[in-house]
């Protein structure tokens, strides 16, 4: 029974228990459609997240890989031998 439908009938010549389950059933229903919209909503917030995601990925991704090659900052081998002229005054 839809919303409208129940708004139709008279109430006041119903008993009381079949006016509180309508009552139920409209809460019901809009819960339900209530349920329907955030659902989608979150849906389309994980798909915005997603493509941000993929969109930063692409910006920053490819930057990021040149100044590491470039570096070396991954590779140990191309890491200094000697301590840096900051560090030299430390005790070992």
């Amino acid at each position: 029974m839809s919303s409208e439908a129940a708004c139709a009938i008279d109430l006041t010549n119903l008993p009381a228990e079949v006016v509180a389950l309508i009552a139920r059933l409209q809460q019901q229903e809009e819960l339900a459609r209530r349920s329907s919209e955030l659902t989608l909503a979150q849906a389309k917030i994980d798909k915005l997240n997603f493509e941000l995601a993929r969109l930063r990925r692409w910006q920053f991704d490819a930057k990021t890989e040149v100044m590491t090659a470039a570096h070396g900052c991954c590779s140990p081998k191309l890491w200094p031998r000697t301590k840096p002229a900051f560090a030299r005054s430390w005790p070992n």
